[in-house]
Formats: C-alpha cells, sequence, structure tokens
C-alpha cells in the first residue's frame, strides 16, 4: 500500500468527494470556499478546429477567462502577458498534423530558447504549426516552481486564417472555484450544481451554488441557494439515486427533495455524523452514523412518495447493526468497493481509516493516517482514495509489492511470493499487508487480473507472454486468449484524453509506459469457473520478438468456485421449563410464533457449509436492531451439518426474553450468513449464501376474526 500527503497546511477539510475525473473539497474556518484539483496529471483542456484568426483578433486557447494569443500582423502571432509571463512559443517545422505531435512532447521542448511570438514570412498560406507555453500560476503543491499549460497549434489558410489547437495540463493542482460561503460540511456534485451541507451564521440547511462560468477553472456563484428547512448540524450527504437526498442533521436523518419536501427518516441518534445509500434488487438501505455505530435501515417501504403536508412516520431508531469499539470518533463513511459490500469509515480520534466488511460485520484497520485526523474518503476506484483530514489531503493506493528483478509479479495484490505451495494467497508473514489476518490461506476465484512488470519486461527485451492453466485434479489444460478493456492516454480531441482500448491474447503484449495510466501492471485477465476449481497450476511464459523463450513462471494456485450454502428453521420454543423437542419446527400462523413466558427456553437450528470448510458463518437476531449477546460466529463445516444455537453468549439458556426483552409482541429477524472467503486478489468474490426468516413473536393465544372481505 502507498500513502502519501498531496496537501497541507489547510484548515477545516470537509467534503471530499471525487466526481467526473475531478477531485472536489471545502476548506477554511468559518467561511470554507470550494476547490477542485484534476485526479489525472495529464489532462486535455481545450480545443479547437477551425477558428477564424484574422489581423488583431485575440483567442483563448486555454479554456479561461483571458486570452493567450493574439495575431497581431499577417505574418505573426504574439503571446499575451508581460515579462516572464508571457506566453511563448516554440516551432515545429517538418510535422504535418496536430496528431503527430504527442502531449507528452510538449514539455520536454527547448523552452528556454522559447520567443514570444511566431512569424511566418507567407502568412500562412502554407499550414505552420508549432507549441504555446502558457503561464497560469505559482505551484500551491511545491512552493517555488511555476506552472504552466502547454498547447499544440496549426495555424494554416482556409478561406481566410484559421486555427487548430488542443491544449494540455500537467499538474494536479488545485484551484478555487468559489468564494467563501459558510461553514461547509459536505458537498456533493450533479451537472451544474454543487449542493452543501452547510451552517451560515448558525443557520444549517442544504443548500446549492451554480456554475456561472466554465472552462478547466470554472466558478460558482457568490450565494447559497438554500432548498430546505433549517437543520440542526448538517454533516455527511447521500443521494437517493433519484431526485433526492439524505441528510445526517445532529440527531435525525432527513430526506429532502430540494425545494419540494423535506421528511425525517429517523431520529435519536446521537450525534448522527455519516449516510450513504445503496440499493440492490428493489431493496433500499440506508447506512447511517453516529457515536455508537453504523446502522443499516432498510428505507424500501418508508413512503418517499407522500405530499410535503403529508410526511410518512419516521423509523423507529433500532440498535446499532454494527456496534463501534470504545474510543473510536466516526467521521464520515464511504463505500471501498464498487460493489458496495465494504464500507471505509474515518476514525477522527485516533487517527485511520477503518474497513467494514458488511456481511462479516468485521472492522479491519485500512490505513493509517499518521498525525492527521480523517474525515472522510473519496473513492477513484477499488484501489485508489484520496483522504480529507482536518489539515491537508492525501493519496492512498493499494498496490501491489513488487519483488526485484521478477517479470511475473502476482495476482491483484497478491505477490506470487505470498501465495503458498497449496497455492493459497497467504500474506501472513506480512503484517499489515492486505489479507494478512487470514493465517489459513485464501483460495483464488473469479476473474484474476495476472500482474506483469512491463518496464523491466522492455528492459531485458520481452515482446509478449503467453499464460497457460492446467488443472491438476481434472488432467486438463488451457490457453488463456480472452481480452480485456483498461484505460490509457489517447490525445484525443474532446474528453479528458483517456480511452478504452482492448488487449487480447494469447500473445499478450508487453505494454507501453504511457499505455499504463490506469493499471500499472496489469498483463492478462483470467477468468475462472466452477470446473477450474482444484489444483491448478498458471504458467506464464515469456518470449523476445525473436519467438525465443526469456523466462518463464510455473505457480500452483487452488482456484475454488464453488458457492457457499446456508439453511435455516424457525425456532423450536419449550414449554414450563422444558426444552424444546429436537427436530420438531413450528409453522407461522398468521406471521406469528406464539409463546406462553418470557422464561421459556428457544433454540435455533441452522447450517453453513462450504466443501473446503473455508470461512465462517455469522449469525444474528434481530428485534429492531441487532442483539449482540445472541450473535454468534463459527467456522463453516464441508458439508451440510445441523447446528443448534441454544445458549447465550454468557453461556446460559437461550429464553424468549433474551429476544423480546419488555416487549410482548415484537418483530424478529434471524440471519445466518456464510460470506465468501475466496479471492480473487483485490478483494472477495462473491461467492456467499445467506437465509432468513423474519416473523411476529406473541406473548398467548393467537385470535382469528373472520372477514367476508369484497371480490
Amino acid at each position: 500500500m502507498a500513502y502519501s500527503n498531496l496537501i497541507d497546511n489547510l484548515t477545516n477539510v470537509r467534503g471530499i468527494t471525487y466526481h467526473d475525473d475531478y477531485l472536489y473539497y471545502a476548506f477554511g474556518d468559518g467561511e470554507s470556499v470550494i476547490a477542485r484539483m484534476p485526479a489525472n496529471a495529464v489532462t486535455q483542456i481545450s480545443t479547437g478546429n477551425g477558428v477564424s484568426f484574422l489581423t488583431g483578433a485575440l483567442r483563448d486557447i486555454n479554456s479561461a477567462s483571458g486570452y493567450e494569443i493574439r495575431r497581431t500582423t499577417a505574418t505573426q502571432v504574439a503571446g499575451m502577458g508581460f515579462g516572464s509571463k508571457q506566453a511563448r512559443f516554440v516551432p515545429l517545422p517538418g510535422v504535418a498534423s496536430l496528431e503527430e505531435i504527442s502531449a507528452d512532447s510538449l514539455i520536454d521542448l527547448d523552452w528556454a530558447s522559447a520567443q514570444t511570438s511566431f512569424s511566418d514570412n507567407g502568412a500562412f498560406a502554407q499550414q505552420q504549426f508549432c507549441a504555446v507555453r502558457i503561464y497560469i500560476d505559482d505551484s500551491v503543491l511545491n512552493p517555488g516552481q511555476t506552472i504552466y499549460h502547454y498547447a499544440k497549434l496549426r495555424i494554416y489558410t482556409d478561406n481566410g486564417v484559421k486555427i487548430d489547437w488542443a491544449t494540455y495540463r500537467f499538474d494536479i493542482e488545485p484551484s478555487k472555484i468559489s468564494a467563501g460561503l459558510g461553514d461547509i460540511r459536505d458537498l456533493f456534485v450533479v451537472d451544474n450544481r454543487i449542493y452543501l451541507s452547510i451552517d451560515m451564521q448558525g443557520l444549517g440547511m442544504l443548500g446549492y451554488v451554480e456554475r456561472t462560468t466554465d472552462g478547466y477553472k470554472p466558478q460558482y456563484s457568490l450565494d447559497v441557494i438554500q432548498v430546505s428547512g433549517v437543520l440542526d448540524n448538517p454533516q455527511q450527504l447521500a443521494s437517493d439515486g433519484g431526485a433526492g437526498m439524505f441528510v445526517v442533521a445532529q440527531d435525525k436523518l432527513w430526506w429532502i427533495q430540494p425545494e419540494l419536501k423535506q421528511f425525517e427518516v429517523v431520529g435519536g441518534l446521537t450525534n448522527g455524523v455519516a449516510v450513504v445509500f445503496k440499493q440492490v434488487d428493489g431493496v433500499k438501505t440506508v447506512y447511517v452514523a453516529d457515536d455508537n455505530g453504523i446502522y443499516a435501515l432498510d428505507v424500501s417501504q418508508f413512503d418517499f412518495g407522500n405530499g410535503a403536508d403529508d410526511p410518512p412516520v419516521p423509523l423507529v431508531l433500532p440498535a446499532p447493526t454494527f456496534e463501534f469499539d470504545e474510543g473510536v470518533i466516526p467521521g464520515f463513511l464511504a463505500w471501498a468497493d464498487e460493489a458496495q459490500t465494504n464500507l471505509l469509515i474515518a476514525d477522527r480520534n485516533n487517527n485511520r481509516i477503518l474497513r467494514l466488511d458488511l456481511a462479516s460485520g468485521e472492522f479491519s484497520d485500512e490505513v493509517s493516517t499518521e498525525a492527521a485526523s480523517p474525515w472522510g474518503v473519496a473513492r477513484v476506484n477499488d484501489n485508489r482514495f484520496y483522504v480529507g483530514c482536518e489539515t491537508e489531503i492525501d493519496l492512498y493506493e493499494r498496490i501491489l509489492l513488487v519483488q526485484e528483478g521478477v517479470h511475473a509479479l502476482g495476482i491483484g495484490l497478491i505477490p506470487f511470493q505470498y501465495i503458498n505451495g497449496l497455492g493459497l494467497a497467504d500474506t501472513s508473514s506480512a503484517p499489515g499487508y492486505y489479507f494478512s489476518q487470514y493465517t489459513q490461506g485464501l483460495p483464488f476465484g473469479g476473474t484474476l487480473s495476472l500482474q506483469v512488470n512491463h518496464g523491466l519486461c522492455r528492459t531485458n527485451g520481452i515482446s509478449y507472454f503467453t499464460v497457460h492453466l492446467e488443472n491438476l485434479n481434472l488432467a486438463t489444460s488451457r490457453q488463456i486468449s480472452e481480452s480485456f478493456v483498461d484505460l490509457r492516454w489517447g490525445e484525443q480531441n474532446g474528453g479528458f484524453g483517456f480511452w478504452p482500448a482492448t488487449t487480447a491474447g494469447p500473445k499478450y503484449p508487453i505494454r507501453a509506459e504511457d499505455e499504463l495510466w490506469y493499471n500499472a501492471h496489469l498483463g492478462a485477465k483470467i477468468s475462472t469457473f466452477a470446473a477450474d476449481t482444484g489444483t491448478n497450476l498458471l504458467r506464464v511464459v515469456f518470449y523476445n520478438s525473436d519467438n525465443q523463450v526469456v523466462d518463464e513462471l510455473e505457480q500452483f494456485i487452488l482456484i475454488d468456485n464453488t458457492v457457499y450454502h446456508t439453511k435455516l428453521f424457525l425456532p423450536r420454543i419449550g414449554s414450563n421449563g422444558q426444552p424444546p423437542d429436537a427436530g420438531v419446527y413450528p409453522t407461522l400462523e398468521c406471521g406469528c410464533l406464539t409463546f406462553a413466558s418470557k422464561d421459556d427456553l428457544l433454540e435455533l437450528d441452522f447450517a453453513a457449509w462450504h466443501p473446503q470448510g473455508v470461512g465462517n458463518y455469522y449469525v444474528n437476531i434481530y428485534r429492531s436492531g441487532n442483539i449482540a449477546n445472541l450473535a454468534q460466529v463459527g467456522p463453516v463445516s464441508s458439508y451440510e451439518q445441523l447446528n443448534t444455537k441454544s445458549t447465550t453468549a454468557a453461556a446460559n439458556p437461550i429464553r424468549v426474553g433474551h429476544i423480546v426483552g419488555d416487549c410482548d409482541i415484537a418483530n424478529v429477524t434471524i440471519r445466518v450468513s456464510a460470506p465468501s472467503r475466496v479471492t480473487n486478489g483485490y478483494g472477495w468474490v462473491q461467492l456467499g449464501a445467506w437465509s432468513q426468516l423474519s416473523f411476529t413473536l406473541l406473548m398467548g393465544t393467537l385470535t382469528h376474526t373472520p372477514w367476508a372481505g369484497e371480490p
């Protein structure tokens, strides 16, 4: 992993958000300003084609508010600005098109001898090419350095003199894009608006600012437009995937459709601070954090469609679904992966980012922020994150540990030297590295990303490689030839200069340095299937341009694409102090189970298994929240084996009262899950299973009233 500081000496950093290749954030005490910085060091910011360039004309080729070049005479173009800030020109003779001029080559030209003008005695009757260096500002990230943008320019005659150009920035310098607005807590970018969770001189609200100018350094309106009622200490925002937003504010979670309606979703939070939302197969879940933990709230039945004057009844706040350890003070939440199976939580008190596996409920340390107190994380992809701390912005990257001198590096984030003789990923000898807590080793599955040291391969004259997979259990083998799509720097006109490109086998190329912007070591994708389950021999053969073998890797890997299984039965309830009969299960009547006394004994039968016996099962019983005293964790079996849960965490017999508490009637959910512990080298392959039962526990006898009804 790599953790580095990008910007320091800030104050009150909030609202860190990644949107459309830019990082947005707010900073400043009292009167926060919004800033943004590009995620990529090379960004195309302006293009033009066939733009008239008459004598005396000024042109903006930098998507800025001013002008960078002027046609001073019929034969001359001059740079705008004064002294060292005047635009400079380098002629490019012998060039036939802009496409021949790579963006990377612009910065390496002889700018020491560049001129403040560019001339052609033929008045540009024949096309001419040059490079232009445009002064921007002094560097914020590297004091003492100057920031320039670079353009490639074509001047030609076609019914008058015209110009084509493409302009690039080669920096990730931040730019302020708003005035001081108030105490910003969070922001959300959508179209031409930035929505803000903000306190304006003691008045908390949801509001927005609107874009007033475009370009690489846009500006937003001076005033915040309020679109909600007053909010008490508003904090994190989350989109509902449509026109609404969730806002957590002190003791409440609100849902707001800007300027239209505002509903309380749940109350009773203790210093509520964070919220994220996800929707899977119609199930809408909001995850909310306060001082006590994280609550998973099913809002699928919450009536967001009610009129503004007819708010739905707020939900009842349950106990935390995932409780924090003592000493944790939460900041904001963020999704750790595209599949939304893990959450990242800023722990402001212990200067760290935590990871929460939603399937298992396990918290783990993701990365330390050292001396800085973190507030939030912005995810770029599953392996690259920005971290917003109180006084700085940092970059956290999950990167492969590269072994020196080897061509084939590993699978995903797992180096080949950490795959043991059984073919299992085992990083336990490297404490703190990915998956190091799983000392028993992990099998592989899903789509595997083969990592190759392309730079070393080029140095050693390797041109391509082939990939072979042999299943030793079945004595079958195949050569990998499937294609994969990656992002590459394309320099095409329009957009931001990145384009998807397809790479295919069976002869996978050693990739050029400028093709590795998104995935520095990716060489091939290997899709594995249920038929590959077992011990496999992975063979990677490297060749030079004469088709001679230069190097070869052979590595055992254990592939397991078999799924987990779970089974769950309704709880058995005894009577008169006697335990319930084994194997005799009740049936629901009107969705209810009845009991006579809260002291009645209760037992729960379930099963969780996986052919290799890898991983754990988790049993949870919920009544408005997880009942921690009844939770249970244990190893899955290698076959369908019935388990009986009959005791609490304190080793006392389970009684109905442990579930219903002081209530005589309670809605109960029981869940057994077996999350996947098969890795693709980056995270978990989704092979897990879960079973769930929901019902009402009712004291006494269930009564029935006939209803004739209507057709």
